[in-house]
């Protein structure tokens, strides 16, 4: 299915993108995992018009608004990004794609709960498998997780690597992990001295030269990166447009340097729409 935006994040920021570029006349999508940081807000007072209101009633406003304007809301999980002169969203549920992309996720990556992960960042720990997968080709490797966010990098990975072996460090599998090796014992910690050569378990130590974080759901800067977007820290760069270094994608709101508030993240969004509407009516 073919769009003209598509719209990453629900909430204050993707959503008023949507009611912009939909009042201009584009055929937009957005896409709703159901996890804005708006619904976490219990009460908001700072915010113009309102002397007091609930984070839970002004999403469900935005979203009222959103499908009286004919936008169409998908709820569900975006798997993956890709960018070939269009961009392809992957879900659960297939393929979208789009010529303009706005990522409005908020700021989130979930960094695994295994000590010393990031220390080992550029010496065997990852959070991109799109990224840092190629380097491992013909070794083997790990993943954390366990849902469809750590099946998707499994994959990617498993086009390069000879051994993927799912971590789940515990927790429930709500994927289904067929043709790799799960290992659900708890994870103590990584082996290795200047680069990793193990994950050490409650009942084995497995042997492997990458580990892969893919805890949760994907966010902001894992899709940015995918693409090859620049980023910096948990931020995506963007410039005084909120355009990326990639032609055609957006950022916006927390997932960006700046003041992370839901005045900020309107004024984003709107600016974010303004130039998508104008990158799409130029093509």
């Amino acid at each position: 299915m073919k769009k003209d935006v598509i719209i990453i994040g629900a909430g204050p920021c993707g959503a008023t993108a949507a009611i912009y570029a939909a009042r201009a006349g584009l055929e937009v999508m957005v896409f709703d995992n159901g996890q804005s940081a708006l619904l976490k807000a219990d009460k908001i007072e700072n915010y113009y018009g309102f002397e007091s209101v609930s984070g839970k009633e002004l999403y469900e406003k935005g979203i009222k608004q959103l499908e009286s304007l004919g936008v169409e809301r998908v709820c569900g999980q975006v798997l993956s990004v890709v960018w070939d002169g269009a961009f392809t969203v992957g879900t659960d549920a297939g393929k979208y794609t789009s010529d303009a992309l706005l990522i409005a996720t908020g700021a989130k990556r979930e960094k695994p709960p295994v000590p010393a992960f990031d220390d080992y960042l550029g010496r065997g720990a990852s959070y991109c498998a799109v990224c840092d997968g190629f380097f491992y080709k013909g070794r083997d490797v790990a993943v954390i997780g366990s849902g469809q966010y750590a099946l998707s990098e499994a994959r990617e990975l498993a086009g390069f690597c000879r051994t993927v072996y799912i971590l789940t460090n515990g927790q429930r599998q709500t994927a289904d992990f067929s043709g790799f090796e799960v290992c659900s014992s708890k994870i103590l910690g990584i082996e290795g001295d200047q680069s990793i050569t193990g994950v050490a378990l409650e009942d084995k130590i497995i042997p492997v030269s990458g580990i892969f974080a893919a805890v949760g759901v994907a966010g902001a800067v894992d899709f940015a990166r995918h693409i090859g977007a620049a980023v910096k820290g948990s931020s995506i760069l963007v410039n005084d447009r909120n355009e990326t270094n990639i032609p055609g994608l957006y950022a916006a709101g927390d997932c960006t340097e700046g003041i992370k508030q839901i005045g900020t993240a309107v004024g984003a969004g709107i600016t974010a729409a303004m130039q998508m509407i104008k990158y799409v009516k130029s093509k």
